[in-house]
């Protein structure tokens, strides 16, 4: 009995292992978009700052670029937070049906998953104000054509 109990413990704590793991490889994943993100964010300011002194077609152009990288990189990290919160989920409720007492592991999953949330939630703001200054940019641009 005793042996059984701790061949289930050891088994347990080599899946929370495994589930840390998988947290953390979604998590690296999702500050590389971030990093990106910001990237495509710093380019997108630097193109609008050059609205006035440049071409309108090619200027065009690398608006469109990056307002497309911009969507999908929303995109991706909405989808690698969906993974983040599934794959807690699958984790809190694999302790659970295996009976482990511990609310502490429990617990530390559902702060990472609201972290992400509110992190997921300023990214979509950041972009949506980016999407803002992009639109408000080729408004600009159209005036100084005319």
């Amino acid at each position: 009995m005793k042996n059984n109990s701790m061949k289930r413990v050891k088994e347990l704590t080599n899946e929370l292992n495994t589930e840390k793991r998988r947290n953390n490889d979604l998590l690296k994943e999702k500050s590389d978009k971030e990093r990106e993100l910001q990237i495509l964010h710093a380019q997108l300011d630097s193109v609008q700052r050059k609205t006035e002194s440049t071409q309108a077609h090619p200027q065009q152009q690398k608006l469109q670029t990056l307002e497309l990288q911009l969507k999908r990189l929303t995109e991706d990290n909405i989808h690698l937070n969906q993974q983040l919160a599934q794959q807690q989920q699958l984790t809190t409720s694999s302790l659970v049906n295996n009976g482990d007492s511990s609310n502490l592991k429990v617990q530390i999953l559902n702060d990472q998953m609201k972290k992400l949330s509110v992190d997921n939630a300023n990214l979509e703001k950041k972009a949506n104000s980016n999407e803002l200054l992009v639109k408000e940019a080729q408004k600009e641009k159209e005036d100084l054509i005319r």
